[in-house]
């Protein structure tokens, strides 16, 4: 018989590496290309560079910075770039037509064009070669006679567009490698103080419907939501009506993880707070909340795509960390301490967080990032803003991970079961298979204990209900560590 070979030609663009047991995190920050507004899954770092450009803006890089770290150590991103309404697309005009980059924003700068006139089977045709860092990305040929037909071309970074007085016959000039120029990115969210409330009100207009678009758990899966930066920008609120979400970015963030409770939002200081004010400057000295972490102080750090040491928000850190950690261990170990919490890149702060002052910072529920010249740098809190839990188990950050991930995938269970059949047997299955979550959680110290059980009433079986109560007790955490270091004067007495 004749020998059958199959080759297989695997021709996908994206390479996703990613680590399946590493938590989604959603990061919303300015970018210097890219889709503006529209929430983008990112599986790496050449993602983002290909989608949102691969230089940092100059105001506010942070949430880039943090995306790049957290996709280097193979975890998945939900980026949402978000920009004022300066941004705009670099573009040049020359021969009857106008080349503009696809999306706003600088990265655009660094896009040039050269234009080849060529004359094919009798028709006037031009080529188009995009060049990025003097390498030709993309390159194309069409003839003017389509390209007046249709109006533009969008080409993979470019898009082609005639100008009045463009014609089939048009006499084309070659065109040397030239420069787009005029892209801004929209990352100046305050420049005037004449105008700070106005410029807040345009965050906050733009904020509102891509938190309405977060909300929604079963578009959009992630376990942590932060605004590098910006979220602790200014202690103001918008005075604009038809807001869903709240007057003030905390507001906003607030209002996002209390509708889905499966998600925490981490929280930056103000720069200039000093440790007793961080909560009254971000406003939330009334708000209690399993669903939000704050962290603090600023720090400097280097950074080698920006060739400088710039001063960075402690949410950055806090991403860092979980990056490393999330890669060895489960989601809901904390990421603290000198062992999981370090932050490597931290160089000076304006204040330096000590024991005494770190202690009064758990306190009020906020994660610090102290010094110790024994470990260095380290994050030396593992709180939720939870001030009326009933334990201090109940507002430890890792604990609530862990929570929110048997949500999560208990939601995706009950997805999966509920096109089944109106049956015992399925409702034998899906205790099985709750069950057998259940226990992986416990296996793994998220929880101590459970208990799964369905309403058995005929009700529920003559209308289709499945009800399933599930009871978790999770793991509790270290209350407080004591030891005592006892001094004796003989052998005799180290046994008594």
């Amino acid at each position: 018989m004749a020998i059958i070979t199959i080759n297989e030609l695997n021709k996908t663009t994206k390479l996703t590496n990613v680590n399946e047991t590493m938590p989604i995190i959603a990061l919303i920050g300015p970018a210097t290309y890219g889709p503006v507004n529209t929430p983008t899954e990112l599986y790496n770092v050449d993602d983002f560079n290909s989608t949102f450009g691969g230089t940092l803006c100059k105001n506010y890089p942070y949430a880039a910075i943090a995306a790049k770290r957290y996709l280097s150590s193979q975890g998945m991103v939900l980026y949402t770039r978000i920009a004022t309404e300066a941004v705009t697309a670099a573009y040049t005009v020359d021969n009857m037509l106008s080349v503009t980059a696809n999306y706003p924003g600088t990265f655009g700068n660094s896009i040039k064009i050269s234009i080849d006139p060529l004359l094919l089977s009798g028709l006037n045709h031009i080529k188009i070669n995009t060049f990025i860092d003097n390498v030709i990305v993309d390159f194309r040929t069409f003839s003017l006679q389509e390209l007046k037909d249709v109006g533009s071309l969008e080409l993979d970074y470019v898009t082609v567009t005639a100008l009045e007085g463009l014609t089939a016959d048009s006499v084309i000039s070659a065109v040397d490698i030239v420069s787009l120029t005029g892209g801004s990115d929209g990352d100046k969210f305050f420049t005037e103080e004449d105008h700070y409330q106005d410029e807040y009100n345009n965050l906050i207009k733009t904020l509102d419907p891509i938190i309405t678009q977060l909300s929604d758990p079963q578009i959009y899966e992630f376990a942590i939501i932060a605004m590098p930066g910006i979220s602790g920008l200014k202690n103001m609120e918008a005075n604009i009506a038809d807001l869903q979400n709240g007057e003030s970015v905390i507001k906003q963030m607030v209002s996002l993880t209390e509708a889905r409770k499966d998600c925490v939002a981490v929280i930056d200081p103000l720069v200039d707070s000093t440790y007793n004010n961080v909560l009254t400057d971000l406003m939330l000295d009334d708000i209690s909340s399993s669903y939000i972490a704050v962290f603090y102080p600023w720090y400097n750090a280097a950074i080698t795509d920006l060739n400088a040491t710039i001063l960075m928000p402690p949410s950055v850190f806090y991403l860092d960390g979980c990056a490393t950690s999330f890669k060895i261990n489960k989601p809901w170990n904390a990421v603290a301490g000198p062992l999981t919490g370090t932050c490597t890149n931290c160089t000076r702060t304006i204040i330096k967080v000590g024991s005494q002052m770190s202690r009064s910072l758990n306190n009020m529920f906020i994660n610090p990032i102290v010094y110790n010249r024994n470990f260095g740098y380290y994050i030396d809190g593992n709180n939720v803003l939870n001030a009326a839990a009933n334990t201090r188990t109940y507002s430890q950050l890792g604990i609530r991970q862990g929570i929110n991930y048997a949500k999560r995938e208990l939601t995706k269970l009950c997805h999966i079961m509920s096109y089944k059949q109106n049956s015992s047997l399925v409702r034998s299955e899906v205790l099985g298979r709750v069950s057998k979550l259940l226990e992986g959680l416990k296996a793994g110290e998220a929880i101590y204990g459970y208990r799964a059980y369905i309403n058995e009433s005929a009700m529920d079986m003559a209308d289709g209900i499945i009800r399933l109560t599930v009871k978790i007790y999770p793991t509790p955490a270290l209350e407080e560590f004591v030891f005592d270091f006892e001094i004796v004067n003989s052998e005799s007495a180290l046994n008594e």
